[in-house]
């Protein structure tokens, strides 16, 4: 199913200042590397350093990178 990436994508886009924009965009990153979808999650561990830049998941957006 594709339904936890939708809600990611949603919450991330509809509500970037949300407390919970964050950790959507790193769950996002770790939905694409369970599927093995390598291209996608190397886009969207950038795609989280660039908008949560102070975010206290960064060490965790290293580790999935």
């Amino acid at each position: 199913t594709t339904a936890p990436e939708a809600i990611y994508k949603e919450i991330v886009s509809k509500h970037p200042a949300s407390a919970l924009a964050p950790l959507a965009q790193l769950k996002l990153a770790m939905w694409y590397m369970h599927g093995n979808q390598q291209r996608d999650t190397l886009v969207a561990i950038p795609d989280f350093l660039t908008r949560y830049p102070e975010s206290p998941l960064m060490p965790r957006d290293k580790e999935v990178a």
